[in-house]
């Protein structure tokens, strides 16, 4: 257990570092050594200590203590942060080796948002961050007048960490700062030029988050607790309906901005031969050889010319991948690098390789390739214990822009998720004989859609598809709708992994690649809109010593 000195030791370093008026009872942190207590004793069976040091405190400025008063709804003398170093150690008692007590540790940091009123000091963090309270007073940044707290921002943190892989904690923050900067910049300028959510937009949030709210109050009086959990420290329903609404206000702005665009034959043109590399694509085949398992470097270039001697087709190129790792070792399948085949490389463009694979990239990009052409390469992994990678190519189509049409169409879905596979199919028969029976327009088939679906049904869902690329769908109705005699008009029932549809074929629209083109020129439009407003944004980064803590 904690030794009953440790609270003694805690008053004893304050006072020697002159933080005396800081903290005049170690029992300030009863609550805060009852967590810490909690912890080791799931972690260590045996005894162990607590040594604290690198106390330090920093006072809040003025507006972060009347933010701080404003959620306690009372006045205080001084606050601040107190940031602290706690090392933790413990003695095992099995011995590993003669006898011998094994003394390991373990440090981390930590912070306590520290307040003092007329009855003295006391730690803010096990009353108000613990329970959001302050996260919702406090402002984290504010951007041309416009405050966020740091619920909110904890909101956009969680959303940035859903949709990033990267573990770096920092980079986390600055993409969520980058990301509610776009936000509300672009918010505040839509609101200042008078923009507003349609009414069929706007319809579609409030009744996604009247779901939230009625799955939140289902918990009764944890519901706060609810919003906390999936949202963030110090999110309520109020805090996250401006959080949509915000959003849903940006992307608003930015589609009346695609939309304002005048696309010329001559601007879509000139586009594409400026920004080759980022529109036109290669596909491809690869496979990977590293030569920390060859042996050698020179043993991994050797198998890859061996294997590329007799290639000539899509065919051999992936036996001879194959070979390869059949004629692996045991111990060298087990270390889990190579592939059983070839890699697809399919719809890769310029920007989409790394610096290290410059001259594996500037290869298969070269105007002079042709379908079949092969070559290996040899790219350093940036690990000295992995080694090299040497890549091995083969090329099935050379450079080139996407020239296939994009497609809409209708569906109409019952999903095996809700219903029986027999049931879904039963649901669809019925649509399908309704259509047939009837003048099988595009009319027809939205009416037979409407009239089946529900919003309350879960199990059916409908609607329109327009502009969609090859990849955007599932397997299933991908081949339907790619189908090279695919023609408007076509009505049919299919099946898929998610359940099944009736799928009708509105028509062919733009080619892939002018779609492609028309993005970027939009996505660069909104850019510089947004650039432009930023120069003129006020933008301050507030207690975000207390957010990261949060």
């Amino acid at each position: 257990s904690i030794q009953n000195g440790d609270q003694e030791k805690m008053k004893s370093l304050l006072c020697d570092m002159d933080l005396k008026e800081i903290i005049k009872s170690a029992e300030s942190f009863d609550r805060y050594f009852e967590s810490v207590r909690s912890i080791l004793k799931s972690e260590y069976s045996e005894g162990f200590t607590i040594k604290l040091e690198d106390l330090d405190f920093e006072p809040f400025d003025a507006d972060t203590k009347k933010d701080f008063e404003t959620a306690y709804e009372s006045s205080f003398n001084e606050a601040g942060l107190l940031s602290f170093k706690i090392t933790i150690y413990s003695a095992p008692s099995a011995a590993l080796d003669a006898g011998q007590q094994i003394l390991s540790s373990n440090s981390y940091h930590d912070k306590l948002v520290m307040l003092r009123d007329s009855s003295g000091w006391f730690p803010a963090v096990s009353v108000a961050l613990a329970n959001g309270l302050s996260q919702r007073y406090l402002t984290a940044i504010e951007i041309d007048g416009k405050t966020v707290t740091i619920a909110e921002y904890n909101c956009y943190y969680n959303m940035v960490t859903q949709l990033s892989k990267d573990e770096d904690s920092d980079m986390t923050d600055t993409n969520t700062i980058s990301q509610i900067t776009e936000v509300y910049t672009l918010a505040n300028r839509a609101k200042r030029e008078g923009y507003e959510i349609s009414e069929s937009d706007l319809k579609d949030m409030n009744e996604e988050l009247a779901q939230i709210k009625e799955t939140a109050d289902s918990f009764g009086e944890a519901a706060d607790k609810y919003y906390c959990a999936y949202y963030g420290m110090g999110m309520t329903y109020d805090l996250l309906y401006d959080v949509y609404y915000s959003q849903l206000l940006m992307h608003t702005y930015i589609s009346s901005i695609s939309d304002s665009i005048s696309f010329t034959d001559g601007m879509i043109d000139d586009y594409y031969k400026n920004n080759r590399n980022s529109i036109d694509k290669v596909d491809f085949l690869y496979y990977e050889l590293i030569s920390s398992v060859e042996g050698s470097l020179q043993e991994a270039e050797e198998t890859a010319e061996k294997a590329l001697q007799n290639v000539s087709t899509e065919e051999e190129f992936r036996k001879a991948c194959e070979d390869i790792y059949t004629n692996l070792s045991t111990e060298q399948k087990e270390l889990g690098y190579y592939g059983k085949t070839a890699f697809d490389g399919t719809g890769f463009s310029y920007e989409d390789f790394e610096d290290a694979a410059t001259d594996f990239r500037d290869y298969i990009f070269s105007d002079g390739r042709v379908s079949g052409d092969t070559k290996y390469f040899t790219v350093f992994s940036g690990d000295n214990d992995f080694g090299y990678i040497v890549v091995m190519a083969y090329i099935i189509n050379p450079r080139h822009r996407e020239e296939y049409n994009t497609v809409s169409f209708l569906y109409t879905t019952a999903l095996t998720s809700e219903l029986s596979d027999e049931q879904a199919s039963k649901v669809i028969d019925e649509m399908y004989e309704e259509f047939l029976a009837g003048d099988k327009t595009q009319e027809a088939f939205r009416e037979i859609a409407l009239k089946y679906y529900s919003g309350d049904d879960e199990s059916l869902d409908g609607g329109s598809y327009v502009l969609i690329s090859k990849g955007d769908m599932t397997a299933a109705i991908e081949d339907w709708i790619f189908d090279e005699n695919r023609k408007s008009g076509d009505c049919e029932k299919v099946k898929s992994d998610i359940g099944w549809h009736l799928l009708y074929f509105v028509g062919e629209d733009m080619p892939k690649w002018e779609l492609d083109v028309r993005n970027m020129i939009a996505q660069d439009k909104v850019k510089e809109v947004y650039n432009d407003e930023l120069n003129r944004t006020d933008e301050r980064i507030l207690n975000m010593n207390i957010v990261m803590y949060c």
